[in-house]
């Protein structure tokens, strides 16, 4: 991460601080959470229909997929909290 350290705020005076500006900012360097927030999305529908359909319940604490629901997304936003604010 040496070459962030050479990077100022809020200068454009090298091709450093152009790329850093690209990288954090630019609509196509995102597009892999695009993809990934669309896969979770289904994800989550096929597991909402997958716990609808389990015989303890649709709401029940003995059901895995409601566990997987309640827990698993929290962590990917703790995450997603944790790259986005190092």
């Amino acid at each position: 991460v040496d070459w962030y350290k050479n990077h100022e705020f809020y200068a454009t005076d090298t091709f450093l601080d152009i790329g850093v500006v690209m990288l954090k900012f630019h609509p196509i360097c995102y597009f892999h959470v695009f993809i990934l927030g669309m896969l979770l999305a289904k994800l989550r529908q096929l597991l909402d229909k997958q716990a609808v359909a389990s015989k303890h319940g649709c709401f029940s604490w003995r059901n895995p997929y409601n566990v997987a629901l309640q827990f698993v997304a929290p962590m990917g936003y703790l995450a997603l909290f944790l790259v986005f604010s190092v």
